[in-house]
């Protein structure tokens, strides 16, 4: 922001209601600074209920605006009371102090303002405003700041696509990484995949040597049972010698 608000003092408070109003105003301007005019308004809520009696007691322009440190004091007339509800006349109400740069809006600060009649009165006493004692509570004001062009956002403007070319490269580049992650990923999975492809083999490797060793067996067997067929005295002679190692078992038991 270029103008920065840094204290609002409330001079004669409290005060008449059919006093003036004044408020000693200091902001800075930071530089480059600003090219035209401050306008500032003091608006005068007269009914919480309808905004038809609201009043603007004055706008007055603040310039040329030099960068640094500005003070001026802020004087207004008092409201209008006839065009006040006579209901609304006393107790609590709102005033506006606002700040606006080619008709934007961009500060607003609201103080609450207690109206408090200055004789005993009731519902039947005729409410006369110079009575009225009027108290400005300055000590909480409400201060509400808005976002407005200013003079150099112009000028900001003509590097936005400079800025979002800048991006899309930043994004690209994290495209690039992501993909690159993506690469060393997939050559992490081939490598697991080569490794599997391993075991596999050795696997396979190891169930043909099995496969061999049996049929090896099984090559042995029959040409084992060749000669038995060949040599049956030769089986009579084993199925004798392996009873007599039956009859050897028993007499050791």
């Amino acid at each position: 922001m270029t103008i920065q608000l840094q204290t609002v003092e409330v001079l004669d408070n409290p005060a008449p209601f059919t006093n003036e109003f004044k408020f000693r105003i200091t902001f800075d301007c930071i530089s480059p600074g600003v090219k035209e005019e401050l306008e500032w308004k003091l608006v005068y809520v007269g009914s919480a209920d309808n905004e038809d009696n609201d009043q603007e007691l004055d706008s007055i322009l603040v310039g040329p605006v030099r960068v640094g440190k500005n003070r001026f004091t802020f004087t207004a007339p008092p409201p209008d009371p006839s065009r006040i509800p006579s209901s609304d006349l006393l107790d609590v109400t709102v005033v506006l102090l606002t700040c606006l740069y080619k008709d934007q809006e961009f500060i607003r600060i609201g103080y609450y303002v207690h109206n408090e009649y200055s004789e005993d009165h009731d519902n039947n006493t005729v409410i006369k405003p110079e009575k009225i004692i009027r108290n400005i509570l300055h000590d909480k004001p409400r201060v509400t700041r808005f976002n407005i062009g200013w003079d150099n956002d112009n000028k900001e403007n003509s590097f936005k696509p400079l800025a979002k070319k800048e991006n899309k490269y930043k994004n690209d580049s994290n495209d690039n990484n992501e993909m690159k992650e993506n690469d060393d990923q997939y050559d992490d999975d081939d490598d697991d995949e080569e490794q599997d492809d391993e075991e596999v083999d050795l696997e396979a490797t190891d169930d043909e040597q099995e496969e061999e060793e049996g049929q090896d067996n099984d090559d042995e067997d029959i040409v084992q049972d060749e000669d038995n067929n060949n040599n049956p005295n030769g089986n009579a002679n084993d199925m004798n010698d392996n009873d007599e190692e039956e009859d050897d078992d028993i007499d050791m038991k």
